[in-house]
Parts: C-alpha cells; structure tokens; sequence
C-alpha cells in the first residue's frame, strides 16, 4: 500500500501529516471567517484524533482539543496580532504536545485593560493571575478568562510540562497540571506570547500502543 501523503489545505495556513500525527496552523484570519473556520476545525479533529491514536482516553483527546480551541481562540480575542498567531502539535506513543503562540501585545497590557489589573506592572504575576480561572481582560465579574480550565483538567492525571511565555518572564509547571506548584523565572524579553505544553501517559498505558 503507498505511504499516505501529507494534507496540504489550498489557502497555505493548515499543514496537516495524518502519517506522522503533527499538523500546523496559522490564525491569519478572523474566527468568524468560513474558510479559516473549516481550517480550525480541521487541525482539530486532526489533534484530537492524534492523541486517541497514540493512547489518550477519549475523553482526555477531547479535552486537549478543547485546550487547544480555546488558546487559539484567545490569540484573535486577546493579542491584537491575531495574523501572527501560531499553532502546532505532535503525538508520539504515549506523547502528545502543542505549542500555540503570538507576536501581540502580552499578558501583562491585555490584563491592564481590566480597572482591576491596572495596577499590574510585573510580567511574571500577569502570566500566573492569567491561568487563573475567571482572570481576563474584561475583568473577574465578566464570567470570561475560562480559557486554561480545559487545560488543567485535561492533563489533571498526566505528568505534563507546561512553560509559558510573555514579556520577561516564563511560567513553568512540571508534574501534575497544577498552577501551585508554578515556578516563575525572569528571562529575555518576548515579545507577545507563548504556550508549549507537552503531556505523557503512564509507562504502563503508552507500554500497549
């Protein structure tokens, strides 16, 4: 049987390798666009898929494409560079990262938007009061900022690194997806930001695919 060849979509902003379980997408367009619409759910059902194929329950596959969603959304909702947004994953036995990221404005002026960030001046405690669930640009009574709640839960029972990057500080969690056991450090600028994440079963469940 000939190898199955990479999907490549028309317009250029989705990479897809079936074969290999990594696919690419760029947020050039707006959410609301039909074709970019099309690319997004593509890329993924795409992770999604890869994830179950490599030994992810079903429902920890859809949670991860939840986290996926949501983080991609926020760069059209939060970066105000929605055209330089990146995203990317890749599934190996037992492993599966993605990596979404943006040359916008950064954690720390999204949430001075907010009367009650205004007061922020420091990256490092922008990027840790971001993951927090209900902190957003448009404040804690909003009902918004849900964004990294699929996040944790999905990768609740994993050993998961997480790293996350804005302006001059990164934000890591190793182990168990649990914002207390965060470690802030002051790094070179960046402009924008970044998240990778990368996840792994247990030895004994990845030992069976």
């Amino acid at each position: 049987m000939p190898r199955r060849r990479p999907i490549y979509a028309p317009s250029q902003n989705l990479w897809l390798d079936t074969v290999q379980h990594r696919g690419f997408l760029r947020t050039v367009f707006g959410p609301l666009q039909a074709k970019d619409d099309l690319a997004r759910t593509q890329f993924l059902m795409a992770a999604r898929k890869a994830a179950e194929t490599v030994g992810f329950p079903v429902p920890t596959a859809q949670s991860l494409a939840a986290a996926v969603r949501e983080m991609e959304s926020n760069v059209h909702e939060h970066s105000d560079r929605a055209a330089t947004g990146i995203v990317a994953f890749q599934a190996r036995a037992g492993d599966f990262e993605f990596v979404v990221g943006d040359a916008g404005v950064g954690i720390l002026t999204t949430l001075r938007e907010a009367p009650e960030f205004k007061g922020l001046s420091d990256h490092g405690r922008a990027l840790h009061a971001a993951l927090q669930e209900g902190v957003s640009r448009y404040g804690r009574s909003s009902s918004r900022g849900n964004g990294f709640r699929d996040l944790f839960r999905g990768l609740g029972d994993l050993n998961a690194d997480l790293r996350f990057r804005s302006g001059d500080h990164a934000l890591t969690i190793t182990g168990r997806a649990d914002l207390r056991q965060a470690v802030l450090a002051q790094k070179a600028h960046f402009q924008g930001f970044l998240a990778s994440v990368r996840c792994r079963l247990p030895a004994s469940s990845a030992a069976t695919h």
